[in-house]
């Protein structure tokens, strides 16, 4: 109960698309965007392995998720940041961090970029049959789930390609969606997510 909570939290497009060119990348996914959000709540609801990775849209209702730590945990134990205060103010936002856990402030060198990457896509060589394994796979076959990841690593071919971008109209459309949740984020929690 005492324990420090720290989320982030990215708008619901940005992050939606983000998971997204991360699974092309890795190779798990091989539908376009909108495509992907079109099936994505026939594909989530068939096992474990399809809500991790394709639950593009699902995993932006930040207030549900929030709600349910706020059950267990004090709002002063809570801390929310918005992924363009960690870009836009790195120095503010990891001062803020480190006084909500009771720590002294630090001076953080700004310019270094952690956890970028070349936009590359994995072979498709392998993803639709490595893909078709993801329709047969439960949460009990642990040996396809083994089978599916050797087989991905050992023929894991990557070529350069130009790093997707977000349509705005389609981005404006996921935005709309989540309008209201947003507000009750602003109005609950005092977060603007835009």
């Amino acid at each position: 109960p005492e324990a420090k909570i720290i989320a982030v939290l990215r708008n619901q497009a940005d992050r939606a698309f983000a998971h997204w060119r991360h699974n092309i990348r890795k190779g798990r996914e091989a539908r376009g965007f909108s495509s992907s959000l079109a099936c994505e709540e026939r594909r989530i609801s068939r096992n474990a392995y399809f809500r991790q990775h394709f639950s593009y849209l699902d995993r932006g209702h930040f207030a549900a998720q929030l709600d349910r730590y706020a059950e267990h945990f004090s709002d002063d134990n809570i801390l929310l940041l918005t992924f363009e205060q960690l870009v836009q103010e790195p120095q503010e936002t990891c001062n803020r961090t480190l006084d909500f856990l009771g720590l002294s402030p630090q001076q953080i060198d700004a310019r270094t970029r952690f956890n970028e990457n070349p936009f590359e896509l994995r072979s498709t060589l392998l993803a639709w049959p490595l893909f078709a394994l993801n329709f047969v796979m439960d949460d009990n076959s642990r040996g396809l789930h083994n089978l599916r990841g050797r087989l991905h690593g050992r023929f894991n071919l990557r070529r350069a390609a130009e790093r997707p971008r977000l349509d705005p109209e389609l981005k404006r459309e996921i935005m709309k969606r989540f309008e209201r949740e947003n507000a009750q984020l602003s109005e609950r929690w005092g977060i603007e997510i835009s």
